[in-house]
């Protein structure tokens, strides 16, 4: 075997990590890609990966001989669990299909140069400074033969079968499909909702909920939004890493004082990428999140409550979020009402996923789609959030900055069974 065709992910020190200077930020010496910032707001102290270019994740889907399908890339990334994962066809930040790298081209890119589909779509604000990708989807007439390792066509009820497995499709897939239009992910000759994994009663609540469209509620949905993110008046600043007294900066990474360490650096190899071998630092974060997308039937119809978040990286902006979302560093203690619903054998469809391991090395987090009843119903308050049907939620899906990074996760749960 080539020894320089070994794959490994090796955790190493600043000084080890080529190319990477610790200065106010931690920065990659080309001033590219991303960086690493502190922030403060209100006392409070955060680090964060600050990233101002637009990133693209772009799918091409296809119909052939009356099947669709769509066309992933097998792709490795530094903190995925396991390293290969199912991505969008592109998945690449502004300096990476630029050639930074000096290294191979990104495949397929030419495709995406005009989208009639296209949504900003916004990273983790817990963890992200006003990052946003662009959520492309193109349909094609040939389902052409590949000539790229790592990339291949899959049918479409595989990868719907795929979306209720942990970590096979990640959370850039997920964003892409959740981000565009539904009816592609549904058979022409099946009708909507109708997988035999979904029980009739629940089956039949979905298919009522795709069908009803409330104007005058989705109308108020974005009028929440604007009023809330009005209320807000509180600015971050961006502030030297080494002013932060919340945070300890040594040579094994950054280190969060009453946590386990929250950046650290790694030697990377991965010879099926555009640059075979490489440092960066990743962000590591201990403990499991947890985020949940409850819902009830009521009338025969299901209704999804989205919660509003302000995170840290919106700056003055809300979004609409999961129901539920707890962090691994989150202090709230839980009532027993919602220990009960978290449980797992509460969920409609559960997950184990992996954060995006371009930027966070084996961050896991379980994603739930949760039934609740009409006695549970008061845990959602009103005025933290909205009860809508599946289609207006397919609709604020298609607007951009408007559904949170963890929500559209949730939302590729719901689309396995469409």
């Amino acid at each position: 075997m080539n020894p320089n065709n070994i794959e490994f992910v090796k955790r190493i020190t600043l000084d080890e990590c080529s190319d990477w200077i610790l200065q106010e930020e931690l920065r990659h010496i080309t001033g590219r890609y991303f960086s690493v910032c502190g922030i403060r707001k209100l006392k409070q102290e955060y680090v964060l990966i600050r990233q101002p270019e637009l990133g693209l994740l772009a799918s091409l889907v296809t119909s052939h001989q009356q099947k669709h399908y769509i066309l992933i890339q097998n792709k490795a990334e530094p903190g995925n669990l396991p390293i290969y994962q199912w991505a969008p066809t592109v998945q690449a930040t502004l300096s990476n299909y630029k050639r930074v790298h000096g290294g191979r081209s990104t495949p397929y890119l030419d495709y995406f140069k005009e989208s009639k589909i296209d949504v900003l779509a916004s990273e983790q604000g817990d963890r992200f400074l006003n990052k946003f990708n662009r959520n492309a989807m193109r349909l094609i007439n040939d389902k052409f033969e590949i000539h790229f390792p790592n990339y291949l066509w899959i049918e479409l009820s595989e990868f719907k079968n795929k979306l209720r497995a942990s970590n096979k499709i990640n959370t850039d897939l997920r964003s892409v499909i959740s981000s565009s239009d539904w009816t592609f992910m549904s058979e022409s000759h099946v009708p909507i909702f109708s997988n035999e994994k979904l029980p009739d009663r629940i089956k039949s609540s979905f298919q009522l909920s795709y069908s009803i469209l409330d104007k005058i509620k989705l109308s108020n949905a974005l009028r929440n939004l604007i009023k809330a993110s009005e209320k807000l008046h509180e600015h971050s600043e961006i502030v030297p890493l080494h002013s932060l007294k919340s945070f300890s900066i040594r040579s094994e990474g950054i280190y969060k004082k009453e946590h386990h360490s929250f950046v650290q650096y790694y030697h990377i190899r991965l010879p099926s990428r555009e640059v075979d071998e490489w440092c960066q630092p990743l962000f590591h974060l201990s403990g499991e999140q947890v985020c949940a997308l409850c819902f009830i039937i009521e009338d025969g119809s299901a209704y999804f409550f989205l919660r509003l978040y302000n995170d840290i990286g919106f700056e003055n902006r809300f979004e609409y979020g999961p129901s539920l979302q707890l962090s691994s560093t989150d202090t709230t203690v839980l009532s027993s009402e919602v220990t009960d619903l978290l449980k797992k054998e509460r969920a409609l469809v559960e997950i184990e996923q992996t954060d995006e391991g371009g930027r966070f090395y084996q961050n896991i987090c379980r994603y739930k789609v949760i039934e609740v009843d009409e006695a549970e119903k008061n845990l959602f308050e009103a005025d933290s959030g909205i009860w809508l049907s599946l289609s207006e939620i397919q609709q604020l899906s298609k607007r951009s900055k408007t559904i949170t990074n963890e929500l559209r996760t949730c939302i590729s749960l719901i689309l396995s069974f469409i």
